[in-house]
């Protein structure tokens, strides 16, 4: 050996008392349902509104149809993003799928949202070529 003390550790499972033991002691703040710091209630946060505007359509297909000219309202969805319900608030967006956030304009602090997507996928910028989107909310 090189005269470091080994230490050998014993994996535990990964359960909620065991995290909840690790937020307690001040070293993570839990993500989920119930758990969206600074705290707010299931389904709503307190930086509302936020908008996750999806394409409807993979990048090829909508670099296509921006292309052509025919780019309207029904080719996106702006979902009212939901804050800690287990429903819905929880998924993985997919390589290739166009999306964006936007938020109310307004003083105070802006909303917060996180997704899980591959830490190798780029950062890829869409250019609408004409086109602005606007979310009515």
């Amino acid at each position: 050996m090189d005269g470091r003390r080994a230490i050998r550790l014993e994996p535990v499972a990964m359960t909620a008392r065991v995290m909840q033991r690790l937020e307690d002691r001040g070293l993570i703040v839990r993500l989920g349902p119930g758990r969206h710091w600074p705290a707010a209630p299931a389904g709503r946060t307190v930086d509302e509104p936020l908008y996750l505007v999806v394409a409807l359509h993979r990048r090829e297909e909508l670099e296509r149809i921006v292309r052509e000219r025919r780019l309207s309202a029904e080719d996106f969805l702006a979902l009212r993003v939901r804050f800690n319900d287990r429903r819905v608030s929880f998924f993985v967006m997919l390589e290739h799928t166009p999306r964006g956030e936007a938020a109310a304009a307004g003083p105070g602090r802006p909303p917060r949202f996180y997704v899980t997507e591959s830490r190798d996928l780029p950062v890829e910028r869409f250019a609408l070529q004409g086109y602005s989107l606007a979310v009515q909310g």
